[in-house]
C-alpha cells in the first residue's frame, strides 16, 4: 500500500515567503495548496481537505489570529493542527497564537528542518488523536456489542479474543510510532503521575523509564518555580487547551539542560482531560547559538568603534611620539635629563599598546604570522612576571622544550601569557600566593573534540592555575566579554581576558576556565606543528641607517608630515615634506627634481597612498614607496600586488623604525 501523501495548505500574503515555503516542503513530497488571505483561505478550506494548515500572522483585512479562530471553531476543520509562521516573535503575539486555536509558533527567519520537524511531529500526533478517538469509539461499540450478547458469550469468545489481540497490536504500534520520536515524550494520568516515556526520553533525561514511571514530571515539580506559575500551566491543560513553555532543567547526572516543552490534554469521550501528552525537545545548543550571535554582534560593534577611531588616534599618538623622541635628542645631545620625557614615551607607548589590543579584540587588525617557538616566548614573558610580582607569591614553571612551532604573531603569544599571568597574580593569595605555568604538547582525537570547535590534531597546551578565590558562576559565562571586570573604576580596562579569546580564536585555538573555591586554571589549546624550527637569532642592531637620497613625506596630517620630515633630515636626507597626494602627483608629474622615493599615508582624501603609487609607477617605475597607516595594515603578500611598494611603515612609529625601512626600501632593486 502507497504511504498517504499529506496535504498541507500555506496562508501567507507574501508569495515570496509562500516559495520559500513551497520549495523546500515539495521536494519532501508533501501536496500543497496556497491562499493570500484569509477569506480565500476559507474558500479553499470548503473545496478540499488538508492536513495541516501554515498560517502567517501580518496579514491585510483579516489577520492571522482571527483567520485561526474561524478555521478552529468551523467543526469541519477544527482537527486541522494550524502552525503559525511569522516575523512576530514578542510574547503577546505568541499567546495571543496559542490561545486563537494555534498548535505551534514558529519564528522567521526558520530552520527548515526545524520546520519540517514540527510538520512531521504534528501530524503524527494527528494522527495518533484520531487513532486513540478511533480506538475509543470502537471499545465503546464492543462493549455494548457485549452486553446485548451475553447469551452468545461462548460462540462470540473466539472471535472475541481475535479482537483483543488485534487491538493490542494497534496498541503496540502506536506506542512503536512513539517511541521513535526525536523528542521526549511523556504521558500522565490526569494526576500528572507518569504513566510513559519514550527512548528519547531516557537518551535526553538519562532517567530508565522505570525510574519516573509513576513520578511526577521535574518540569511540573512544585517549588521549582511561584506557585502562580504551575497554577497557570494546570488550569491550561485541565480545561483542555493545550500549553507550551521553556524550562531549565537537570539530567540524571546533573548535568543542566534547557528544554522547551509542550503539553497536550489527552481528551476522553466525556470530553474532558483524562491524562496528558507532553513533548519535550532539548533547545540547549540552540541557545548556545544565540549566545555566540549575541557576542558575535558585540565583536562586531566593538569592530566598528575600533576601525572608527584607531586611524585618527594612532595620527596623534605618531605625534606624540615623534616630537619626543625629536624633543629627547635634543636634550640628550645637551647633556639634560630626559626623565620626563621617558615618562611620555612610555605612555605613549601603553596607549600604543591599548589600541592594538582593542583592535586585536574586533579582529580589525592583520597580524602577520609566522612559525613561533611558544616556549621560548613564554619563558621569557615570565621573566617580566616574576620581576613584577611580589616575592611573596610563588611562580611555578612546567614548561616542556617543545622544538616544533605554533602560527602565530609572537608578540602576541606574549600577550597572551602576560595577561594570563597578571590575571593570577591578582586573583591568588596576597599571602601565600601560588601561580603555575605549563606547557605541553597534547594530540585530541574524535571524542575528546565533540564537545569544542577543535578538530582532531596536536596541539600545544599552555595553562596558568592560581590559588585565589574562584570565579564567581554567576559571572562565568562573562569573564571573556570585553570591558566586562570585577575590579574597581581605574584598575583595569576588562579587555585582558578579551584579547586572550580574541588572539587565540584568531589562531583556531580555545581558551576555556575552570574554577572552584581556591582554583581557578585557564587553558589555551593552540595546533601545533611537531616539525623543528630554529628560532631567528639575528643581532639586535640598535643603530639607524643613514642616507643622503631625496625623499617626500606625504601624509595629509600636518604634524605627522613634520615628524617624517624632521626625523629623516636628521639621518642625512634630502626631505620634502607634503600634505596633499594631488600636490605630490603633480610635483612627480612637473620633475622639478630626482625623487628617490615617496613615503605616503594610505587613508588620505582625494585618492589613497596605494593609489597614488600606481599613478607615480606609470611617470617614474624607478620611484619607490613605503606605505603607513594606522589602522590598515599591509603583509608582504599585499605588497607584492604592487610594482613600487617596498614596505609598510605601521602607525604609530619610531625613529628606529621610519629610518630602518626608509633605508631597506631605498636598498631594495
Amino acid at each position: 500500500m502507497n504511504e498517504k501523501i499529506n496535504k498541507l495548505l500555506i496562508i501567507d500574503d507574501s508569495p515570496k515567503n509562500i516559495q520559500v515555503v513551497a520549495n523546500f516542503l515539495q521536494n519532501e513530497g508533501y501536496d500543497l495548496s496556497f491562499a493570500t488571505d484569509g477569506k480565500e483561505a476559507m474558500q479553499v478550506l470548503s473545496k478540499e481537505t488538508f492536513d495541516l494548515i501554515l498560517l502567517d500572522v501580518v496579514m491585510p483585512l483579516i489577520d492571522g489570529f482571527q483567520v485561526c479562530r474561524e478555521i478552529s471553531s468551523n467543526a469541519n476543520y477544527k482537527d486541522i493542527p494550524i502552525l503559525f509562521l511569522t516575523v512576530k516573535t514578542d510574547p503577546d503575539s505568541i499567546v495571543k497564537g496559542f490561545e486563537s486555536g494555534g498548535v505551534d509558533y514558529i519564528t522567521k527567519p526558520f530552520n527548515p528542518y526545524e520546520l519540517l520537524a514540527r510538520i512531521k511531529t504534528h501530524l503524527r500526533l494527528k494522527s495518533i488523536q484520531k487513532q486513540f478517538k478511533e480506538n475509543n469509539a470502537k471499545l465503546i461499540e464492543e462493549v455494548s456489542l457485549r452486553q446485548k450478547a451475553e447469551k452468545q458469550l461462548k460462540n462470540m469468545n473466539v472471535e472475541l479474543e481475535y479482537k483483543v489481540k488485534e487491538r493490542t497490536k494497534q496498541i503496540y504500534r502506536l506506542a512503536g510510532i512513539i517511541d521513535q520520536l526525536y523528542e521526549s515524550v511523556i504521558i500522565t494520568n490526569k494526576d500528572g503521575v507518569i504513566e510513559y516515556v519514550n527512548k528519547a526520553f531516557e537518551s535526553d533525561s538519562g532517567f530508565k523509564s522505570d525510574e519516573v514511571i509513576g513520578d511526577i514530571p521535574r518540569f511540573l515539580e512544585k517549588g521549582r518555580f511561584s506557585k502562580e506559575f504551575y497554577d497557570e500551566i494546570w488550569s491550561t491543560i485541565r480545561s483542555g487547551k493545550t500549553w507550551s513553555g521553556s524550562f531549565s532543567n537537570t539530567k540524571k547526572d546533573g548535568t543542566p539542560y534547557d528544554e522547551e516543552i509542550m503539553v497536550v490534554p489527552i481528551i476522553n469521550h466525556g470530553n474532558e482531560p483524562d491524562g496528558f501528552f507532553s513533548l519535550k525537545r532539548d533547545v540547549s545548543n540552540q541557545k548556545r547559538l544565540e549566545k555566540q550571535l549575541i557576542n558575535a554582534q558585540k565583536m562586531e560593534a566593538i569592530g566598528t568603534l575600533a576601525g572608527g577611531i584607531a586611524h585618527d588616534f594612532n595620527n596623534i599618538l605618531t605625534a606624540i611620539i615623534g616630537f619626543s623622541e625629536i624633543v629627547k635628542y635634543e636634550l640628550e645631545q645637551k647633556k639634560f635629563d630626559c626623565f620626563r620625557i621617558n615618562e611620555v614615551l612610555s605612555a605613549s607607548n601603553r596607549a600604543k599598546d591599548l589600541v592594538n589590543q582593542i583592535l586585536v579584540l574586533s579582529r580589525r587588525n592583520e597580524i602577520e604570522k609566522k612559525p613561533v617557538r611558544v616556549d621560548l616566548v613564554v619563558k621569557e614573558a615570565l621573566k617580566l612576571i616574576r620581576s613584577s610580582v611580589p616575592v611573596s607569591i610563588e611562580i611555578i614553571q612546567n614548561i616542556e622544550e617543545t622544538l616544533g612551532t605554533v602560527n602565530a604573531d609572537p608578540s602576541q603569544i606574549h600577550q597572551v601569557v602576560m595577561n594570563l599571568c597578571t590575571n593570577a597574580y591578582q586573583a591568588a593569595d596576597s599571602e601565600k600566593g601560588k601561580i603555575t605555568i605549563g606547557l605541553s604538547q597534547i594530540k585530541l582525537n574524535g571524542s575528546e573534540t565533540s564537545d569544542t570547535v577543535l578538530g582532531q590534531g596536536l596541539y600545544l597546551k599552555l595553562t596558568v592555575e592560581d590559588n585565589g578565590k574562584g570565579i564567581d558562576r554567576s559571572i562565568a559565562d562573562k569573564i571573556f566579554e570585553p570591558y566586562f571586570t570585577t575590579k574597581r573604576p581605574g584598575e583595569g580596562t576588562g579587555l585582558g581576558l578579551a584579547v586572550v579569546n580574541g588572539i587565540i580564536a584568531d589562531l583556531k585555538g580555545s581558551v576555556t576556565a575552570k574554577s572552584d573555591e581556591g582554583n581557578t586554571v585557564f587553558t589555551v589549546l593552540m595546533p601545533y606543528n611537531p616539525q623543528k624550527h630554529e628560532p631567528d637569532n639575528s643581532e639586535n642592531d640598535t643603530r639607524i641607517p643613514t642616507g643622503n637620497e631625496k625623499v617626500v613625506f606625504l601624509d595629509d596630517e600636518v604634524n605627522i608630515a613634520d615628524i617624517g620630515k624632521i626625523i629623516l633630515e636628521s639621518l642625512g636626507y634630502t626631505v620634502k615634506k607634503m600634505t596633499d597626494p594631488a600636490e605630490a602627483l603633480n610635483y612627480i608629474k612637473a620633475g622639478k627634481g630626482k625623487v628617490d622615493l615617496i613615503v605616503a599615508d594610505y587613508t588620505m582624501p582625494v585618492m589613497t597612498g596605494t593609489e597614488l603609487a600606481e599613478k607615480v609607477f606609470d611617470i617614474d617605475p624607478e620611484i619607490h614607496f613605503v606605505i603607513s597607516s594606522g589602522i590598515k595594515r599591509f603583509s608582504n603578500e599585499d605588497i607584492k600586488n604592487y610594482k613600487n611598494i617596498y614596505g609598510f611603515l605601521k602607525k604609530p612609529f619610531t625613529k628606529k623604525e621610519l629610518g630602518v625601512l626608509v633605508r631597506k626600501a631605498l636598498d631594495e632593486k
